[in-house]
């Protein structure tokens, strides 16, 4: 099976299922009002993170928007205002 076709789906689906927890929560959320982030590991080459960009395109999860996020382990909030620091 070729690799696109595998990551692709992967990503999809997990975008998919994300937005379909929201309706079912009857959480007003739509696909424009979620910044997606992929990360990949720090040893990958170039062309291994240009692939990942690729996939996620093809899902429409990717903007080539900079965007500069912090993430803190263990951190849950319920809204922004809870996570202040």
């Amino acid at each position: 099976m070729d690799a696109m076709v595998v990551f692709t789906s992967t990503i999809k689906y997990l975008k998919d299922h994300l937005l379909k927890a929201f309706k079912s929560k009857k959480v007003p959320i739509t696909q424009s009002d979620v910044h997606w982030i992929l990360t990949v590991p720090a040893i990958w080459n170039d062309n291994a993170k240009q692939f990942m960009r690729e996939a996620a395109v093809q899902v429409h999860a990717y903007t080539n928007k900079p965007t500069t996020y912090i993430y803190i382990k263990g951190m849950q909030c319920q809204s922004y205002d809870e996570c202040k620091i």
